[in-house]
């Protein structure tokens, strides 16, 4: 079941932490599974919504602490974090989460800061079924 499995990879990430022996041993599968969740989550056409499953993943600072310790540490998952977190922006909690981050905001790439800092949502995640490439063939 989603929600399960999106706490349970949450829980992963959270307890790699930010400690570099295990962001390198570690990072980049807890990772990998955690957005796989997050992606399957953000498609999801019943409810419980997008915003209901991911909003009240906590603790939200730890979470962005082993994102940061990832980004710094294996620049070969940038961008795919920065996907990662334009997943994320559709929830109204994690974007605050990110916006209250600042280190982390500070490093990102100039179009992430603004989608974090935008009153909108991504351009993923308005997307009809059909525009995700999920419409019926």
């Amino acid at each position: 079941e989603l929600p399960s499995r999106l706490k349970a990879c949450f829980a992963q990430a959270v307890s790699a932490g930010t400690d570099l022996q295990q962001i390198v041993n570690r990072g980049g599968p807890v990772f990998v599974e955690l957005s796989k969740s997050v992606l399957h989550a953000s498609f999801c056409r019943k409810e419980p919504s997008f915003d209901d499953l991911v909003g009240p993943l906590a603790p939200k600072p730890e979470l962005l602490a082993f994102l940061e310790a990832l980004y710094d540490e294996k620049r070969i998952y940038r961008k795919q974090i920065g996907e990662f977190i334009r997943l994320l922006l559709g929830s109204a909690a994690w974007k605050l989460a990110f916006r209250e981050a600042k280190s982390f905001l500070e490093r990102l790439p100039d179009e992430l800061k603004e989608a974090v800092m935008s009153d909108g949502r991504p351009a993923l995640l308005n997307a009809t079924t059909e525009e995700r490439g999920l419409g019926d063939s």
